[in-house]
């Protein structure tokens, strides 16, 4: 870009506007939900991002950096590890040594192997929603991302983090897939800028 730097481009030097992955599928999700106060988008693909928008706003933190869910860190018995590592569809695959395709036809064969790592990896998941609920308490949780479908991961994830969330906090989120998830992002990427909304 001819020494234009994402500098430029976020202090006004150029005009335009920037909104990361997660943070549009947010904006698409919480569109769909005008009633509720609290909105949670959490995207589930290569690794694990979450997008809060809660009473009108978005919650961008100090430096817009908020929601990196995937680099927050659980305690295992090999020692701390980040969440993308336990639950992110990359980890996945490099632990089991395969792309997604045959991946999934392990699934689908019934490897025991391959059942025990997807059965790990939604544990990961649920001990992260679990998180969420209890720092956001949202009215609401879309979850997406390629890896929230591989079979038996959010049925993992969900029953794991009713397991681990207190009663009440639980009971008052509602679970939800995305409206449109092929293109979340996309859909709230072009919301951003249609209806100029601020951070």
């Amino acid at each position: 870009m001819w020494g234009d730097g994402l500098d430029d481009f976020a202090k006004g030097r150029f005009r335009c506007r920037l909104i990361n992955d997660v943070k549009a599928a947010t904006v698409a999700e919480a569109a769909n939900y005008p009633e509720k106060d609290t909105v949670a988008v959490m995207m589930a693909g290569s690794g694990l991002a979450l997008g809060i928008y809660s009473k009108q706003r978005m919650y961008t933190g100090a430096g817009g950096f908020a929601g990196e869910l995937g680099y927050t860190v659980i305690a295992t018995e090999a020692g701390p590890r980040k969440v993308d590592e336990l639950a992110g569809g990359i980890g996945i695959l490099d632990k089991a040594g395969c792309d997604i395709d045959a991946f999934l036809a392990k699934i689908r064969d019934g490897d025991g192997d391959s059942l025990a790592l997807l059965e790990s990896a939604g544990f990961y998941c649920g001990l992260a929603i679990t998180n969420v609920l209890h720092l956001f308490n949202p009215d609401v949780l879309v979850i997406g991302g390629s890896t929230s479908t591989y079979p038996g991961y959010m049925d993992t994830a969900l029953r794991t983090a009713e397991k681990h969330t207190l009663p009440d906090m639980f009971q008052a989120c509602s679970f939800a897939s995305p409206k449109d998830g092929k293109r979340i992002a996309a859909l709230g990427a072009m919301q951003f800028l249609r209806t100029g909304m601020e951070f």
